[in-house]
């Protein structure tokens, strides 16, 4: 269970989940889950992105990516 400062914490992150489609070693679903619990407590921008032909290693196509390093330095608390 979250104290109330931990809650109040949460809600004001913004979180990015990135998830291979093929993923053997975790679920698709357990990444769905944690994104909706996400939301539940009130995180301001929330998003999940999925890699459909990807497998447990979604990390280099993200990394490949130049917005997300647009967006990760963009961020502030």
């Amino acid at each position: 269970m979250l104290s109330s400062s931990q809650r109040e914490a949460i809600k004001g992150l913004k979180v990015r989940v990135y998830h291979g489609g093929k993923d053997t070693a975790v679920p698709l679903a357990e990444s769905e889950r944690m994104v909706e619990a996400f939301k539940k407590l009130g995180t301001i921008d929330t998003e999940l992105t999925v890699y459909p032909d990807a497998g447990h290693d979604s990390w280099t196509r993200t990394y490949q990516n130049p917005e997300f390093f647009k967006w990760l330095l963009a961020q502030a608390r």
